[in-house]
């Protein structure tokens, strides 16, 4: 059948993959296909959605209608057809996907957009100068923590009187590589190397799991959990208000259950003792 990949939104809320009125550029398939999602394209929270190869010079509409009847697909979940001569197609063999989100970047100090870091721009800043929560670039998040501080107050004028560019930049949302043995002796099951099934990940990974686990390794000493739980909170820090606010509650119950894990569960007492350290 149709080769295909499927997205999976494992967030509480709808998630605009595509472009809006808001929104000028689209999240991007990268790696073995190279599409970028329609205007309007959306996955709605906890669905799917299935970017579908189709033929070339093909009916992508009812092209999406066979897939649907096929595999009993409904219709909530979006399907999107491309096609291998203009997007590429995946590899029998071994392959890498990569699946990234746009970020509009405002150079630092520009909130005005006019790519220069001037008075008018820390009038704003100024003006906004102590919100807390829910604050946006354009009104003097420079650092991109929902507030208006000190520390934004200070990126802005070191970076005065400079010219600063504005555009997008994408970042990695998620990313797979398969290999059916040929590089990697594990490789997958056979049912899935050209019999027919599909190869799919065990379970859907978890922000929030990921989360407890960086906690839990900073409650046993491991500096470099740090940076796992700061890329976590960057992504966040530039989704909309609700996601945002929604994480910060996720987070923190995660980093509550990991130290509760660590303490009540005597994990602490039970690493010092194997490795004769003093409690």
């Amino acid at each position: 059948g149709p080769e295909f990949v499927e997205l999976h939104n494992i967030s509480a809320t709808n998630v605009l993959i595509g472009t809006d009125a808001s929104h000028a550029t689209p999240w991007r398939v990268r790696g073995a296909i190279n599409y970028e999602f329609p205007a309007g394209a959306e996955v709605a929270a906890g669905d799917y959605a299935l970017p579908v190869q189709g033929i070339n010079g093909g009916d992508p509409a009812a092209e999406e209608a066979a897939f649907r009847a096929a595999r009993g697909v409904p219709a909530s979940v979006p399907i999107f057809i491309y096609t291998d001569q203009v997007n590429g197609s995946l590899s029998n063999d071994s392959e890498k996907i990569f699946l990234e989100r746009p970020l509009p970047v405002t150079g630092i100090g520009d909130l005005d957009g006019d790519e220069f870091a001037g008075l008018t721009d820390l009038a704003t800043l100024l003006a906004n100068l102590g919100t807390i929560g829910g604050a946006t670039p354009s009104q003097g998040d420079l650092n991109g923590d929902g507030n208006v501080d000190r520390v934004d107050a200070a990126l802005l004028i070191e970076m005065l009187g400079s010219t600063v560019a504005t555009g997008t930049a994408y970042i990695l949302q998620d990313a797979v590589k398969y290999d059916d043995g040929t590089n990697d002796p594990q490789g997958w099951p056979a049912n899935a190397d050209g019999q027919g099934s599909a190869l799919g990940r065990d379970g859907p990974r978890s922000y929030a799991e990921a989360y407890y686990w960086a906690s839990l390794a900073a409650a046993a000493g491991d500096r470099s959990s740090a940076g796992l739980r700061e890329r976590l909170d960057q992504r966040f820090a530039g989704a909309g208000g609700a996601a945002r606010e929604a994480w910060k509650g996720v987070s923190q119950g995660a980093a509550a259950h990991a130290i509760e894990t660590w303490t009540s569960g005597g994990l602490g007492a039970r690493v010092a003792a194997l490795y004769g350290l003093a409690q």
